[in-house]
């Protein structure tokens, strides 16, 4: 059984137009979107789009598309392999195993002097002794701590540095010349602790003639 629903005039009216309404607004967002669809194709049609320039590449002639002649130079096809290589340009030389090998030279100098002087009077109780202090402090800020390090460094460390120095003098024997590398190297480490603490940090805390005495 249907329904019939009733309206008055005045509802009738209102719901009428309210209809209309919805159904313009329909039909004028249709006529935007196609609008907004004839301008781009209008723009599409208008851009010209512009070729991609290559720089260094030149473009490919007609009658030779498959070749491309690469310019790197006023576009004269140079190619990198073309181009003079200058050779009045110095060359700076690295450092060489030479250059390394004449510092430590210099440093088994200014450390063989250096002993010569520490080792005056060492041990000798009631003698004059040098002032081993200063003379560290003065090793630690001189020009020539960097190639003591480096000699040292070379030998293997600080008793081996002064064992390649200390020489047997007349009479002594060859324990006797091991106890003075020790004595210096020991007094060494201990001044150096405070006032180089570089070269006292090369100090061996072994026996440096163990394996030698057993061969």
């Amino acid at each position: 059984m249907k329904s019939t629903i009733e309206y008055t005039e005045a509802e009738f009216i209102a719901l009428t137009t309210l209809a209309e309404k919805i159904t313009d607004r329909f039909f004028r967002l249709i006529e935007a979107e196609q609008a907004r669809e004839h301008t781009r194709a209008s723009v599409d049609d208008t851009v010209v789009t512009a070729p991609a320039t290559r720089v260094g590449v030149s473009e490919p002639s007609p009658d030779n598309d498959d070749k491309h002649e690469f310019d790197f130079k006023s576009n004269t096809g140079t190619k990198p392999t073309d181009l003079p290589i200058p050779t009045d340009t110095p060359i700076k030389p690295s450092a060489s195993k030479v250059d390394l090998d004449s510092v430590a030279a210099r440093g088994h100098q200014e450390l063989a002097a250096f002993i010569e002087a520490w080792a005056k009077n060492l041990g000798v109780e009631g003698t004059e002794q040098p002032d081993r202090v200063e003379m560290m402090r003065g090793l630690s800020n001189g020009p020539s701590a960097g190639a003591v390090l480096m000699y040292l460094s070379n030998k293997g460390g600080l008793l081996h540095g002064i064992d390649a120095i200390i020489n047997l003098e007349g009479g002594e024997t060859e324990a006797q010349r091991r106890t003075r590398v020790n004595l210096i190297g020991s007094t060494m480490c201990q001044i150096g602790s405070i006032f180089f603490p570089d070269i006292a940090q090369m100090y061996e805390h072994v026996d440096i003639y163990r394996k030698r005495s057993k061969a």
